[in-house]
């Protein structure tokens, strides 16, 4: 199975789910910002990207543009996994996203796998 990639800035919270995807038998591949994402995915296709959407330099929902605008990447799934408080003006940016989930910190890793499990099957 290919790896999930998961975007996370937070080393605590990376390391976190890492190690809870793999405990479900997920195989990962775990980067601190959207530009290591986005260099990463230029040699390798993940099964699904865990994103975080504050995060150093280009944020989330940038990341998410470039994927979406991009043939070979557009329909690889996202599920967003953020602290930020939903504004209004993200409203946008989260439907543009066409994101599988979009879930709040602190949120359960059982929803994250339930997520994982209806994305990838």
């Amino acid at each position: 199975m290919k790896p999930i990639l998961i975007v996370e800035n937070d080393k605590s919270n990376r390391d976190l789910f890492g190690t809870l995807l793999k405990m479900y038998g997920y195989a990962t591949v775990e980067v601190e910002t959207a530009e290591q994402a986005l260099s990463y995915i230029e040699t390798t296709r993940p099964a699904a990207i865990l994103l975080d959407i504050l995060l150093p330099g280009m944020d989330g929902f940038l990341f998410t543009k470039i994927i979406r605008n991009r043939a070979q990447t557009a329909d690889i799934p996202i599920i967003v996994v953020t602290a930020r408080n939903t504004r209004p003006e993200d409203k946008e940016l989260i439907v543009s996203g066409n994101y599988e989930a979009y879930f709040h910190k602190p949120v359960s890793v059982e929803s994250i796998k339930s997520q994982l499990h209806a994305t990838l099957g």
